[in-house]
Protein backbone atom coordinates (compact mmCIF):
# COMPACT_ATOMS: atom_id res chain seq x y z
CA UNK A 1 0.00 0.00 0.00
CA UNK A 2 2.95 2.52 -1.06
CA UNK A 3 2.71 5.37 -2.87
CA UNK A 4 -0.62 7.08 -1.80
CA UNK A 5 -2.25 4.35 -3.88
CA UNK A 6 -6.01 3.90 -2.08
CA UNK A 7 -7.96 0.75 -1.92
CA UNK A 8 -11.40 0.40 -3.16
CA UNK A 9 -13.91 -2.71 -3.03
CA UNK A 10 -13.36 -2.35 -6.82
CA UNK A 11 -9.83 -3.22 -6.34
CA UNK A 12 -8.54 -6.24 -9.50
CA UNK A 13 -5.23 -6.80 -8.07
CA UNK A 14 -6.62 -8.35 -4.03
CA UNK A 15 -10.57 -7.81 -4.72
CA UNK A 16 -11.07 -9.95 -0.84
CA UNK A 17 -8.47 -7.59 0.53
CA UNK A 18 -9.15 -4.76 -0.57
CA UNK A 19 -12.79 -5.30 0.90
CA UNK A 20 -11.84 -5.85 4.01
CA UNK A 21 -9.93 -3.27 4.26
CA UNK A 22 -12.46 -0.66 3.17
CA UNK A 23 -15.06 -2.13 6.01
CA UNK A 24 -12.21 -1.87 8.35
CA UNK A 25 -12.51 1.69 7.71
CA UNK A 26 -15.51 2.66 7.53
CA UNK A 27 -16.65 2.54 11.62
CA UNK A 28 -13.30 5.13 11.79
CA UNK A 29 -14.67 7.18 8.93
CA UNK A 30 -17.99 7.78 10.71
CA UNK A 31 -16.04 8.58 14.23
CA UNK A 32 -14.73 11.64 12.00
CA UNK A 33 -17.68 13.20 11.75
CA UNK A 34 -20.02 14.40 14.18
CA UNK A 35 -22.69 11.88 14.42
CA UNK A 36 -20.62 8.94 14.74
CA UNK A 37 -18.94 10.04 17.84
CA UNK A 38 -22.15 10.55 19.54
CA UNK A 39 -23.39 7.44 18.48
CA UNK A 40 -20.30 6.09 19.43
CA UNK A 41 -20.47 7.61 23.09
CA UNK A 42 -24.16 6.29 23.39
CA UNK A 43 -23.05 2.70 22.63
CA UNK A 44 -20.23 2.58 25.12
CA UNK A 45 -22.03 4.28 27.58
CA UNK A 46 -24.79 1.68 26.73
CA UNK A 47 -22.70 -1.14 27.10
CA UNK A 48 -21.02 0.55 30.54
CA UNK A 49 -24.83 0.28 32.25
CA UNK A 50 -25.57 -3.19 31.19
CA UNK A 51 -22.61 -4.19 32.62
CA UNK A 52 -22.91 -1.86 35.82
CA UNK A 53 -26.37 -3.90 35.78
CA UNK A 54 -25.43 -7.41 35.41
CA UNK A 55 -22.71 -7.44 38.03
CA UNK A 56 -25.46 -5.45 40.50
CA UNK A 57 -28.08 -8.28 39.62
CA UNK A 58 -25.07 -10.94 40.01
CA UNK A 59 -24.29 -9.44 44.02
CA UNK A 60 -27.75 -8.88 45.11
CA UNK A 61 -28.02 -8.90 49.13
CA UNK A 62 -29.60 -11.90 50.50
CA UNK A 63 -32.99 -11.66 52.68
CA UNK A 64 -32.45 -10.88 56.31
CA UNK A 65 -31.83 -13.57 58.68
CA UNK A 66 -35.09 -12.03 60.64
CA UNK A 67 -36.90 -11.18 57.02
CA UNK A 68 -40.74 -12.02 57.29
CA UNK A 69 -41.52 -14.14 54.24
CA UNK A 70 -45.54 -13.85 52.55
CA UNK A 71 -48.31 -15.88 54.36
CA UNK A 72 -47.36 -19.06 53.53
CA UNK A 73 -43.73 -19.43 53.04
CA UNK A 74 -41.11 -20.22 54.51
CA UNK A 75 -37.89 -18.02 56.33
CA UNK A 76 -34.86 -19.76 56.34
CA UNK A 77 -35.76 -23.11 55.29
CA UNK A 78 -38.21 -23.65 57.85
CA UNK A 79 -41.25 -25.36 57.25
CA UNK A 80 -44.05 -23.51 57.31
CA UNK A 81 -46.84 -23.38 60.31
CA UNK A 82 -48.83 -26.89 59.46
CA UNK A 83 -46.54 -27.91 56.81
CA UNK A 84 -46.62 -31.57 56.48
CA UNK A 85 -45.51 -34.27 59.27
CA UNK A 86 -46.07 -31.19 61.85
CA UNK A 87 -49.50 -31.52 64.26
CA UNK A 88 -51.66 -29.79 62.60
CA UNK A 89 -51.04 -31.05 58.92
CA UNK A 90 -52.15 -29.15 55.88
CA UNK A 91 -53.63 -30.38 52.71
CA UNK A 92 -52.47 -28.97 49.34
CA UNK A 93 -54.09 -26.02 47.84
CA UNK A 94 -56.33 -27.01 44.91
CA UNK A 95 -54.76 -26.04 41.47
CA UNK A 96 -51.77 -25.16 43.16
CA UNK A 97 -49.81 -28.29 43.65
CA UNK A 98 -46.54 -28.11 46.10
CA UNK A 99 -48.48 -24.83 47.83
CA UNK A 100 -49.68 -25.52 51.63
CA UNK A 101 -52.83 -24.28 52.09
CA UNK A 102 -53.02 -22.68 56.10
CA UNK A 103 -55.93 -23.68 57.61
CA UNK A 104 -58.29 -20.19 57.53
CA UNK A 105 -60.68 -19.21 60.29
CA UNK A 106 -64.14 -20.68 60.03
CA UNK A 107 -66.06 -19.88 57.30
CA UNK A 108 -69.01 -17.86 58.61
CA UNK A 109 -71.32 -16.38 55.85
CA UNK A 110 -70.90 -12.50 55.40
CA UNK A 111 -72.96 -10.29 53.91
CA UNK A 112 -70.87 -8.61 50.88
CA UNK A 113 -67.69 -10.36 49.20
CA UNK A 114 -65.46 -8.08 50.46
CA UNK A 115 -66.53 -8.25 54.01
CA UNK A 116 -65.99 -12.35 53.60
CA UNK A 117 -62.57 -12.45 51.82
CA UNK A 118 -61.46 -9.11 54.60
CA UNK A 119 -62.78 -11.47 58.02
CA UNK A 120 -61.16 -14.71 56.04
CA UNK A 121 -57.35 -12.84 55.31
CA UNK A 122 -57.05 -11.09 58.79
CA UNK A 123 -58.39 -14.68 60.41
CA UNK A 124 -55.30 -16.21 58.18
CA UNK A 125 -52.77 -13.76 59.02
CA UNK A 126 -53.90 -13.51 62.78
CA UNK A 127 -54.55 -9.49 62.57
CA UNK A 128 -57.46 -7.81 63.09
CA UNK A 129 -60.31 -6.94 60.82
CA UNK A 130 -59.55 -3.56 60.59
CA UNK A 131 -55.83 -3.71 59.26
CA UNK A 132 -57.11 -5.54 56.15
CA UNK A 133 -58.97 -3.94 53.45
CA UNK A 134 -60.64 -4.92 50.42
CA UNK A 135 -58.76 -2.99 47.09
CA UNK A 136 -60.84 -4.55 44.25
CA UNK A 137 -63.29 -6.81 43.35
CA UNK A 138 -63.63 -9.13 40.11
CA UNK A 139 -66.39 -11.19 38.86
CA UNK A 140 -65.93 -14.52 37.64
CA UNK A 141 -69.03 -16.18 36.83
CA UNK A 142 -73.04 -16.36 39.05
CA UNK A 143 -72.32 -16.64 42.43
CA UNK A 144 -68.23 -16.11 42.30
CA UNK A 145 -65.96 -13.14 42.34
CA UNK A 146 -62.14 -12.72 43.49
CA UNK A 147 -61.42 -9.55 45.80
CA UNK A 148 -58.21 -8.06 46.22
CA UNK A 149 -57.10 -7.39 49.90
CA UNK A 150 -54.04 -5.70 51.73
CA UNK A 151 -52.98 -6.67 55.09
CA UNK A 152 -50.68 -4.08 57.05
CA UNK A 153 -48.42 -6.89 58.66
CA UNK A 154 -45.87 -4.60 60.03
CA UNK A 155 -45.52 -0.88 59.39
CA UNK A 156 -43.13 -1.09 56.69
CA UNK A 157 -44.98 -4.52 54.57
CA UNK A 158 -48.20 -4.51 52.91
CA UNK A 159 -49.63 -7.90 52.19
CA UNK A 160 -52.13 -9.02 49.68
CA UNK A 161 -53.53 -11.38 47.93
CA UNK A 162 -56.93 -12.52 46.18
CA UNK A 163 -59.47 -14.61 47.51
CA UNK A 164 -61.99 -16.55 45.86
CA UNK A 165 -65.72 -15.84 47.19
CA UNK A 166 -68.86 -17.86 46.57
CA UNK A 167 -72.70 -16.90 47.42
CA UNK A 168 -74.66 -19.10 49.13
CA UNK A 169 -78.10 -18.61 50.64
CA UNK A 170 -76.55 -17.61 53.88
CA UNK A 171 -74.39 -14.70 52.26
CA UNK A 172 -70.58 -14.96 50.57
CA UNK A 173 -67.87 -17.39 52.50
CA UNK A 174 -64.57 -18.15 51.08
CA UNK A 175 -63.62 -21.53 49.78
CA UNK A 176 -60.57 -23.08 49.49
Amino acid sequence: MSGGRHLHPGDQEHPGFAVAAWLLWLPLRALATRLGRRLATVAVLTTMLVGLMTVLYEHADPPAAGARQRPGGSAAGAPAPGAAGGPGRAATTPGRPGRQALPGPPRAAAATAAQAAQGWYAARLGLPTGQVRALASQRLGPGTARVLVAAQTTPTRLATTWVTVHHTPHGWTVTP
